[in-house]
């Protein structure tokens, strides 16, 4: 029930990101970029919205601190006002782990700075690089503009590529635990069947199948005896 949202949540991340990048290309290609500040408000606040989800009355990515979001600013300028990106992360270091067969624990807990703490220093650094003094990202490009933006671009990919591995991560251990289920599916199945053949057994089939096969034991071990006691002497 955890892992499934999760899911969910981190493909919206992705997403989201690989939108913004997109701006950031076609603007460092066509030298100049329109509505920026809505666009970059915009994608942040789908992050945080992300980060936040609720399943039931737990937050997905907040480690064991399940009652409290694990990100604590709700616009970019909020983020903006922080000193340090990964101020803005509220989750603990406790990943949720669930014991899902006799021998097997599974670590299926994200945690918020884990994934995102990259990428909200990118939101960070262009936000203060648009409002500042070689700012704002607006109109025709300057070169210093220009090639900010693309050192940006850089540094978003590796956000994306660590929002991305921890979406492979939730789903590896999506699969493990689908394996898991239907082995002990499986399983289930079998015992219920073993119960039922001793549970459901006809008694009087079972009595009369006891004493017979008590009877040929009995008469085994009678040959066997008389096959013991025979020797050469009583021949000679």
């Amino acid at each position: 029930r955890r892992v499934a949202p999760a899911d969910a949540q981190l493909t919206n991340l992705v997403d989201g990101t690989r939108d913004l990048r997109q701006t950031l290309l076609e603007a460092t290609a066509l030298g100049s970029v329109e509505g920026f500040d809505a666009i970059l408000s915009e994608s942040f606040s789908m992050a945080v919205s992300s980060l936040n989800t609720r399943f039931g009355n737990s937050f997905l990515f907040s480690g064991s601190r399940t009652s409290i979001p694990p990100v604590n600013v709700d616009t970019i300028e909020d983020l903006a006002l922080l000193p340090d990106a990964f101020e803005a992360f509220e989750n603990d270091q406790v990943r949720s782990v669930a014991r899902i067969d006799d021998s097997l624990n599974l670590e299926f807990g994200q945690l918020a700075s884990d994934v995102a703490e990259p990428l909200f220093a990118v939101y960070q650094r262009l936000y203060d690089f648009h409002v500042g003094p070689d700012g704002p990202l607006s109109g025709q490009l300057n070169d210093t503009q220009r090639g900010f933006l693309e050192t940006e671009i850089a540094a978003l990919d590796l956000a994306v590529t660590q929002v991305q591995n921890a979406q492979t991560l939730n789903g590896l251990r999506a699969a493990n635990l689908e394996q898991t289920v239907n082995e002990l599916t499986d399983r289930s199945f079998f015992l219920e069947e073993f119960i039922g053949s001793i549970e459901d057994v006809d008694m009087t089939k079972a009595i009369t199948d006891l004493n017979a096969n008590q009877t040929a034991l009995q008469a085994s071990y009678r040959v066997l005896g008389t096959l013991n006691e025979i020797s050469i002497i009583n021949f000679i």
